[in-house]
């Protein structure tokens, strides 16, 4: 996998073939990534806190945001995190496969300089739980 430049702010979008994909990406990266993520994980009771704790396990410094469609703080969020030279990622679909494109990538890029880096992730598994075998 080519990760973007460590020393620039990148906005990582990626298909969406399971819920495995964003812990996946998290254990990969050099670089903490904060995540845009749907508020039904982002703040359940459950998930949260475990997402959280996952990323303290593996160490990369990578956390999440809530991306409440109709709402601009998570994308604002996401800009002050590209501001500051970090990693942003989304998976536009806005869930497993759903086949549809949610805006927030197009508005990040008109908002910052940061580039957009495609990554195309391809699983293997059963339903929503596939295991990325290939990232690029």
């Amino acid at each position: 996998m080519i990760w973007p430049p460590l020393d620039h702010a990148a906005i990582i979008i990626a298909n969406h073939t399971s819920l495995l994909d964003g812990p996946a990406l998290a254990w990969m990266t050099p670089k903490p990534i904060l995540f845009g993520v749907d508020p039904a994980y982002s703040r359940h009771p459950f998930w949260r806190p475990a997402m959280l704790a996952y990323a303290r396990l593996i160490g990369t410094g990578c956390t999440m945001v809530p991306m409440q469609p109709g709402s601009l703080r998570g994308l604002r969020a996401l800009v002050r995190e590209l501001e500051a030279g970090g990693w942003v990622c989304l998976f536009p679909e806005g869930g497993v496969s759903t086949g549809r494109r949610y805006p927030g990538v197009d508005w990040l890029a008109r908002r910052t300089p940061a580039p957009v880096h495609e990554l195309h992730i391809k699983g293997k598994g059963f339903g929503k739980l596939r295991w990325p075998v290939s990232i690029h």
